[in-house]
Parts: C-alpha cells; sequence; structure tokens
C-alpha cells in the first residue's frame, strides 16, 4: 500500500499522461461517466468549501490490462470504446474508485460539458437556499460569459501568483471596496484549494490486486486478507518508495500462485519493514493524521460510507479545541502564563471522536463541553465512543485524567490490533545511519567504485557500533540500526567516532569529489527487546531524527539530550529547534556540527 498526495492541479495533469509517472487511466471494467452538469458544479462547490474530496483509490501495474483515456471534452452519445488505449506491459495507475470525481475535475479544468466550459460567480460565495450552494458554478459558451462569470481553469492554471490574479479580474471594473475584498479572498481560496499539496490523496494497491485480476478461481477462496489490509495499512508497510517491495510480494504470489498472508508478511519483514502497531504508533493517530478514518472504520458501527460525500462522519474534539486552549498556566522560567495545552495534547487520539453529520452540523455539538454533550446520552451512546462513565471526569478542569481513562478503553477496545509480546520491555538507544545521495555518487565514479566504497563506510559503521557496546539490529543496503542497552553515551561516541573516521577516510582519497556522507539519528526510549531482537515504534522515531541531520551530522532527540552528562551537551555544540513530522508530530531536535 503507498498512500499519495498531491494537489489537485497536479492530479489533473495526470489524467491520460504517460509522462506523469504512467499516467491515470481506467480500466475497462469501470462503468461510463454519469454525472450531469449539475452534480459537477456541486463538487466544485464542496472543494471551495474546503469539504474533504475522499482518497482515490489506484492500482498501479504494468499488467496488460484493458484500459481507456478519461473523457475530456464530453457529450451525449459518446461511446466508451472510443477511448481504448492499446493494451501494453508500461507502468500506469488505473483507476478503482474515484472516477466520477476524476472525470468531472478533467472536464472542468481541461475540457467542456456538450461544448461548455466551466465558469465560477466570483462574487457569489454567500449560502443560498434552498440548494445550499455558496459557489456558484455554471458551464456556460466561453464567448457569452460576461463578469462576474470568470473561466474556471484561467484561474487555477493561471502562472501568475494570486495577487496578480486578483488584481487582473478587478482592474478596469468599478467595484465596492466590499467586492475587491471579496474577489481577492476567492482566488485564494481558488489557489488553496487546487494548487495545495493536501488537496486529494490516493492509495495504490498493489499485490492484493495483481492477485485478484491474475488468479480469479483461487480468489474466493484466500483467507485474510482483510489482515493483509488493515495491517499494512495501519503500519504504513508500504510507504515511502515501495516499488521493489511490491514486485517481491507479486514474485511470491507468481511462485505460489496464492495469496498466502504470513508468506507475504514474511517477504515484508525481509526487507526491513515493519507490521507491528506498538501503541505509540496509535497514539499518534490524532486528529488529522492520514490513518485515523481507517482506524474509525474499525471502531464505530455506524455508516461510514454514506450516499453525499458532505454527509461523511467527522472527526471531532471531544474537549473542544476553543475551551482548551483558554486554560492558562504558569512557565516556570518566566513566570509568564502560557497556554497549557500543545496542538498535540489537544488533537491526541483520546480526545477525538467521530460524529455524524448531523450530531456536527448546524445546531449539533459544535464547542458544547462534555459535560454538556454527554449529560442526556444513553449508555449505548457512551460505550459506542468509549467515554468514561466517571462524570467528574467531563469537566474540563479533568481533561488529563480524561485521557488517562480514555486511554485504557481504547487500548482494551482496540486490542487485537496491537502485538502480544513475550518480550521483555527495556529502555534503549537507537542509532539510525544512512548513506545518503549514493545514486549520485555511483553517476560520478562508476557503479563498482560505488558499491565498494559503500561496503567499506558500512564496514565502519558496524565495526564502530560494536566497539561501542552496539548490536547492529539491521543493514539495509546503505541504512543501518543499531541498538545500545548500557546508555546514551555509548550510542553517542559511536556516531561521534563513526563521523570522524568517515571524515578520515575522505582524507585519503585523491579526488574531492569522491566523497559519500553519512547523517545519524538517535532516540532512546522503551522498546521490546527479544534475545539480540529489538521492534518498537521507536525505531522509527529514530529514523525520524536521523533523517533531520545534516550531511556528516548527527541529530539526537530530546530524551537523549536530556541524558547527557553536562560536559557533552557543551562539548558537541548542540542547536536546538523543532520539527514537524509524518503524522503531524513535532520533534525537538538537537544537531551538532562537531563532527
Amino acid at each position: 500500500m503507498k498512500m499519495q498526495k498531491h494537489s489537485l492541479r497536479k492530479i489533473v495533469s495526470f489524467l491520460n499522461n504517460s509522462e506523469e509517472d504512467g499516467g491515470f487511466w481506467l480500466p475497462n471494467i469501470q462503468r461510463p461517466f454519469i454525472w450531469s452538469k449539475d452534480q459537477i458544479c456541486r463538487l466544485y462547490d464542496s472543494i471551495m468549501r474546503e469539504y474533504p474530496i475522499s482518497t482515490l483509490l489506484m492500482w498501479k501495474t504494468k499488467s496488460t490490462v484493458r484500459h481507456r483515456k478519461f473523457i475530456e471534452n464530453y457529450h451525449n452519445g459518446l461511446r466508451v470504446s472510443d477511448f481504448y488505449v492499446p493494451e501494453n506491459d508500461k507502468k500506469k495507475c488505473l483507476v478503482l474508485d474515484g472516477q466520477q470525481r476524476l472525470q468531472s475535475l478533467f472536464i472542468g479544468l481541461r475540457g467542456s460539458y456538450e461544448g461548455q466550459e466551466l465558469f465560477l460567480n466570483i462574487l457569489s460565495g454567500e449560502v443560498a437556499a434552498p440548494d445550499d450552494v455558496k459557489f456558484k458554478f455554471e458551464f456556460r459558451n466561453a464567448n457569452e460569459a460576461i463578469f462576474p462569470w470568470i473561466k474556471f481553469k484561467d484561474l487555477v492554471f493561471s502562472p501568475d501568483d494570486l495577487l496578480n490574479v486578483a488584481e487582473g479580474l478587478t482592474k478596469g471594473l468599478e467595484l465596492t471596496d466590499e467586492e475587491r475584498h471579496k474577489i481577492s479572498r476567492h482566488v485564494s481560496i481558488v489557489f488553496k484549494s487546487f494548487h495545495s499539496n493536501d488537496g486529494i490523496s490516493y492509495q495504490e494497491l498493489d499485490s492484493i490486486v495483481y492477485f485478484r485480476y491474475h488468479f480469479a478461481k483461487s480468489w474466493g477462496k484466500a483467507k485474510r486478507i482483510e489482515t493483509y489490509l488493515l495491517r499494512t495499512l495501519i503500519s504504513g508497510a508500504f510507504s515511502g518508495t515501495p516499488d521493489q517491495l511490491i514486485d517481491d510480494c507479486v514474485e511470491k504470489i507468481k511462485e505460489q500462485k496464492d495469496f498466502n498472508v504470513e508468506h507475504i508478511f514474511d517477504v515484508i519483514r525481509t526487507k526491513g519493514r515493519s507490521l507491528e502497531l506498538t501503541e505509540d504508533r496509535l497514539w499518534q493517530m490524532g486528529y488529522g493524521s492520514d490513518s485515523i478514518h481507517l482506524l474509525f472504520n474499525l471502531w464505530y458501527s455506524f455508516n461510514y460510507t454514506p450516499a453525499y460525500d458532505n454527509n461523511l462522519p467527522q472527526v471531532d474534539h471531544i474537549f473542544p479545541q476553543s475551551a482548551l486552549r483558554k486554560v492558562m498556566t504558569v512557565n516556570p522560567f518566566t513566570n509568564r502564563k502560557i497556554m497549557k495545552y500543545t496542538k498535540i495534547d489537544r488533537d491526541q487520539l483520546a480526545n477525538c471522536m467521530l460524529l455524524t453529520k448531523s450530531e456536527n452540523g448546524a445546531g449539533g455539538k459544535s464547542d458544547t463541553l462534555p459535560e454538556v454533550w454527554f449529560a442526556d446520552k444513553d449508555e449505548s451512546y457512551l460505550d459506542l465512543h468509549l467515554i468514561p462513565r466517571d462524570k467528574d471526569l467531563w469537566k474540563i478542569d479533568q481533561f488529563e485524567k480524561f485521557i488517562e481513562e480514555r486511554k485504557k478503553l481504547i487500548s482494551a477496545k482496540l486490542s487485537y490490533l496491537l502485538p502480544q509480546r513475550k518480550a521483555s520491555k527495556q529502555k534503549v538507544t537507537i542509532m539510525a545511519t544512512e548513506i545518503i545521495d549514493s545514486d549520485k555518487y555511483a553517476e560520478l565514479v562508476g557503479h563498482d567504485v560505488a558499491l565498494l566504497i559503500t561496503k567499506k563506510m558500512i564496514n565502519i559503521i558496524s565495526i564502530t557500533a560494536q566497539k561501542n557496546k552496539g548490536n547492529i539490529i539491521k543493514t539495509m543496503g546503505e541504512s543501518t540500526l543499531s541498538f545500545f542497552k548500557a546508555g546514551v553515551k555509548d550510542a553517542l561516541e559511536a556516531a561521534f567516532a563513526i563521523q570522524g573516521m568517515i571524515k578520515e577516510y575522505h582524507e585519503t582519497m585523491s579526488n574531492s569529489d569522491d566523497i559519500l556522507h553519512v547523517r545519524i539519528g538517535l532516540h532512546t526510549d522503551l522498546a521490546f527487546i527479544d534475545a539480540n531482537d529489538i521492534s518498537g515504534d521507536m525505531l522509527f522515531i529514530a529514523i525520524r531524527y536521523m533523517q533531520l541531520a545534516d550531511p556528516g551530522g548527527v541529530c539526537i532527540s530530546k530524551e537523549v539530550f536530556n541524558e547527557l552528562d553536562e560536559d557533552d551537551k557543551i562539548k558537541y555544540g548542540w542547536k536546538v529547534s523543532e520539527a514537524t513530522v509524518k503524522h503531524g508530530l513535532r520533534l525537538q531536535i538537537y544537531k551538532s556540527s562537531e563532527c
């Protein structure tokens, strides 16, 4: 599985375009396009109102599957057979879910509907009963449309910045200040909605679709496919660059002519990918994370896929953000009042619940405090949302105790997703290393030379880690993971010794261009230890710190820094900053240039 995110403008450029990573196409099994002009206009209205457009589902494949183009200029009487593409074994993405939305985007931003193009009334923007339409879109004849109707594709694909676009629309027109302000605001919304990289996400399906397509008779007998989907999606096993992993899984299916979940899991693990949902990872699934809806799909029993996107269940804060922001505390260092609960505190999973559209709409929960919202709710409602029964915990001054108790209920509810381990949990320090820009280096000096030097550097890393009482967990190409049981000092000394030895190795080279840099990240926390094996979410957190390190540098977590003695805190010239990584996790990082 691989989750991708792109702007809507970028997604449209993928349609029918083999130059864009193979392009997006429609498999022959898809039904014809059926949306009306009104449905298309409502889609654009919902996008401008920043409603979620939902995730698309893709099959990335090189198989010779019969497929067709998206329709650019739609009119009645078109036959899908007119859009067939010759079968080929080239890379492509076939759209399994989301055809109507993508086709509507393509027609509105690239083509036409019955010869008419999509226009926006740039002065609209107020909700109008009875249709509940805010931004008025219509398909019009281009030569007849006049202000305030603006051809929408010209707005979305304008090469100018939003300020110049807004000024261009109002130039020479007699408008009030309010109208000019409204136009500027709406142009800003267009840019945000169609240019932002969070515009739309799509999920690439992999080996499971290959199996379904090529072994249809075995599909009905396959077991635990739901387990496969659940574990790989929640753990992010196919995140990053999974192409080789997907190929390996497909090869295993070809070999066995079956979909054996345990054998597929073995393939995934041998490639250094995790299938574990640890408690640490579970609690990262807060408000706004990619995986929270997947988790809630398993948790809640009501209909998760209603007929209209605008009626989708919505994630809501139990203790409203507005109320938590007002809770203040005193900074012990400055004696100033500061906000007590950070965004991470407010957005954590234990403060999230799933509400139906009607519950969270007009006249619904909104900013109602839990002591009021839950007051008239029956036991079945409290059980559904895993709400502690102690009503005193519903008060805002009991927020932290409420979170503690609700975490227990959530852990019990989802215990079947969490690993049942016999291994002991111990505190260790993880060192993650990576040789960077090796592909560019290979182009410079040749593949064989690059391979030899890479092996030399991996050898330096491994030997140095072991000399400093470290244990190598994994070596994955140009990356390694090691753990140190004794404490952070051994890991820190190993990290700086590695960078020092690599620097000395560089000095022996005749060509100053013949340099490969290593970056190193350190993190300390509790992990599951079984013999010399180790697992836990801290492995991935250590990798995050490594990815934030400078070339030739070391980056450590706040937890590592806090355990250093005063000499090491001064010696290495640490510079402290913050960074936001995957799932919105905010990390405090310490970097050193003393390598």
